[in-house]
Order: structure tokens, then C-alpha cells, then sequence
């Protein structure tokens, strides 16, 4: 009966941990996230809209913000809104050679934001 209570409590324990951890990356994600919004909407609205697209790379959660134009970097920010590569973009397009398997790897597309504004 005692091996039964320590499994029970280990399992209970091991469950609230997960939760808890669970809940802090999502207050992460979203701060970032919110971080990100004020700063798109902080600048003229672009053609074609800014944007905020999700996807997991390497395990991890991350925010990939599309340039408004041409040579510039896309840069992919982590939960800590650190930026962390650029996978496309730059005069080559390939962009800065740290996240090369970005486009491979990356997986769960999603877009989280767009900006409603319109261009005038």
C-alpha cells in the first residue's frame, strides 16, 4: 500500500509540473506575442499586411515576422521575443545561415496575427 501511495504521489507530482510549465510557456508565448503586435502597429501600416505566423522548430515554440519588402531579413523570435535567425531574406535570399533547415523543420504553420489596417 505504501509503493502504491509514492507511485500515486510521483505520477500526481510529475502531472502538476507539466501543467505549471505548460502555463508559463503560454504567458511567455503570449507576452512575446503581444510584444511583437505593439511592435508591428507602432509602424505604417505595409502592403502586404504585416503578419505574425507560429510554428514549433527544434521543440520549441517560435514567431516568424515576414519583412515588408524585398532584400530585408524575416526574422524568427523565440519565447523570449529574441530574435534567433532569419531564415529567408537578405540580397540572396537564403537569409543569415543560423536556422539553414528552417523551412524543413519548421512545422505547425499558423498565423496568430495580421494587421487589419489599410494602406492609404
Amino acid at each position: 500500500m505504501i509503493k502504491l501511495s509514492i507511485v500515486v504521489f510521483a505520477v500526481i507530482t510529475a502531472l502538476a509540473s507539466t501543467c505549471n510549465q505548460d502555463k508559463s510557456d503560454s504567458v511567455k508565448s503570449d507576452s512575446c506575442l503581444e510584444t511583437l503586435k505593439a511592435q508591428l502597429l507602432e509602424q505604417s501600416p505595409q502592403l502586404p499586411a504585416s503578419s505574425i505566423w507560429e510554428y514549433t522548430y527544434k521543440g520549441s515554440i517560435v514567431y516568424l515576422v515576414p519583412a515588408p519588402c524585398c532584400d530585408n531579413f524575416n526574422p524568427v523570435y523565440n519565447l523570449k521575443c529574441e530574435v534567433i535567425c532569419h531564415p529567408h531574406g537578405g540580397i540572396t535570399g537564403k537569409g543569415d545561415g543560423k536556422c539553414n533547415d528552417f523551412r524543413s523543420a519548421a512545422t505547425g504553420k499558423k498565423l496568430v496575427w495580421k494587421d487589419s489596417r489599410s494602406v492609404k
